[in-house]
């Protein structure tokens, strides 16, 4: 999660916003001219939804070697 945050952080050089972040409250706040804040906003939101995939795609992975374990038990080791 620090990667994302750092490229967060970083966006202030792709576009002349603000960017603050609260890790406690789990708040941005971002300022500046409405279209750069909007452009900033699609990229965090670009970040937040690869996150999200790459969650999704680990949990994927560890169910399926634990399927795959399970059914190795069961054929093999009677």
């Amino acid at each position: 999660m620090s990667f994302q945050i750092a490229r967060i952080q970083a966006i202030h050089n792709e576009f002349p916003v603000k960017i603050d972040i609260d890790v406690n409250s789990k708040q941005i706040q971002i300022e500046g001219q409405a279209e750069s804040v909007t452009s900033a906003v699609d990229t965090i939101h670009t970040i937040f939804l690869q996150l999200e995939k790459d969650a999704r795609s680990k949990l994927e992975a560890e169910f399926i070697s634990k399927e795959v374990t399970r059914a190795y038990r069961f054929l093999y080791l009677k």
